[in-house]
């Protein structure tokens, strides 16, 4: 087997890295960061649904000051707005405003061709070895994670 210059998480954190620097840029003329779009594109895409903020900490991940942080300059944009529940007032759910629902699609295109870009010169076959061996790798990190957490405890 040959040897790798580079360990697994160099590769993803440049992969990363490279990704969120595009995507801030193209992002740029709709005042939004990669991170935030990151929200509003999970709202978008469970528009059926009410949305809380644990909900969209789960969804991406992340803890709850980062959602609180990245939900606020939203809100300042006025991308989202935040709407208290009838039957539990701790609870506000996430709701995209017209101005977000109005954003040109241009936005999500930018997205689309992120990913033909990354997966530029891999047939069918390998996109989805691809994807099944990024789902294993994502598996393994969450049980780390578990077992790192029971750990501390």
């Amino acid at each position: 087997m040959k040897q790798r210059e580079h360990p697994i998480g160099y590769y993803i954190k440049n992969i990363h890295y490279g990704l969120n620097h595009t995507m801030d840029s193209l992002l740029k003329e709709y005042d939004l960061t990669y991170s935030q779009f990151d929200i509003i594109r999970v709202l978008y895409s469970n528009q059926n649904r009410p949305m809380c903020q644990k909900d969209l900490q789960e969804c991406l991940c992340i803890s709850n000051p980062t959602v609180t942080g990245l939900l606020d300059r939203l809100e300042q944009k006025g991308y989202v707005e935040r709407i208290p529940s009838d039957q539990d007032k701790r609870i506000r759910y996430v709701a995209l405003t017209p101005k977000t629902k109005a954003l040109d699609h241009t936005i999500f295109q930018h997205i689309d061709k992120m990913d033909t870009v990354m997966l530029k010169g891999l047939n069918q076959q390998q996109q989805d070895e691809l994807f099944k061996l990024l789902d294993h790798i994502y598996e393994n990190l969450r049980e780390e994670e578990i077992h790192v957490k029971n750990l501390v405890k």
